[in-house]
C-alpha cells in the first residue's frame, strides 16, 4: 500500500499488462479521471499511468501478466 501526501504524484510502469489501483481513502486523479475512496480503477494496457493525489491517500497498486485459457498467469516474459 502506498500512503500519498497531497499533491504528490506516483508512476506506474507500462511492464504489466494488467494493472490496477484501488483507492482506500482519499481522492487522487488517474488519467484525468477523479476517483475517491472505495472506487477502483482498472488501467488499459502500455504506457505509464500517473496517480495524483489530490488529498492524502491511501493506495494499493497492482500489476500482472494476463491469465491464459486455463485461468493461470502465463510465464513471465520480457513484454510483461
Amino acid at each position: 500500500m502506498a500512503v500519498m501526501a497531497a499533491g504528490s504524484t506516483a508512476a506506474l510502469p507500462s511492464e504489466h499488462a494488467e494493472r490496477a489501483v484501488y483507492i482506500v481513502d482519499g481522492t487522487v486523479t488517474i488519467c484525468g479521471a477523479r476517483l475517491t475512496g472505495g472506487r477502483m480503477a482498472v488501467l488499459d494496457p502500455g504506457g505509464e499511468a500517473v496517480v495524483h493525489a489530490e488529498t492524502a491517500a491511501r493506495v494499493m497498486m497492482s500489476g500482472a501478466c494476463p491469465r491464459n485459457e486455463h485461468g493461470l498467469h502465463r510465464p513471465r516474459r520480457r513484454e510483461c
